[in-house]
């Protein structure tokens, strides 16, 4: 896949194999389309595009198998701008990494999805990381 300028990679849909099926899901004047659209977006531009398309469709779902608390994407989308917020604050520079130290929860993704809005890096690694690994990471 080609890199960008900032060292990130994007895919057109040209740069997937034939056998993973996009030829089949769109005719390729509509993939073109979408390859271009897709490109300008940032990972953290995804959620408010969710969330605009289908504000009530449910996202995701804490204790899915006990019927859990369900998430919108629009109120995930709200919750990621209000976090985001608060980090913008803190007054870090856009591109610091920040360790995000946790085991898999929607918490976590929360998290994730607000430091990117604002152009940070997540760093993330479990609860069980040693202090040297992360001293060697950030």
């Amino acid at each position: 896949m080609p890199a960008t300028s900032q060292g990130s990679f994007k895919a057109g849909l040209e740069d997937f194999p034939a056998e993973c099926g996009l030829d089949r899901l769109a005719p390729r004047a509509q993939n073109q389309t979408m390859d271009k659209e897709w490109r300008s977006l940032r990972v953290g531009d995804l959620v408010e595009r969710a969330a605009a398309r289908w504000p009530e469709r449910v996202f995701l779902r804490r204790g899915r198998s006990t019927g859990g608390e369900a998430w919108t994407f629009g109120r995930f989308r709200d919750e990621v701008r209000v976090l985001a917020a608060g980090f913008f604050a803190q007054g870090w520079p856009s591109g610091s990494r920040v360790a995000l130290i946790a085991d898999n929860c929607r918490e976590w993704l929360l998290i994730d999805q607000a430091l990117l809005k604002i152009g940070m890096v997540p760093v993330p690694r479990g609860k069980d990381s040693a202090p040297k690994e992360l001293q060697k990471i950030l």
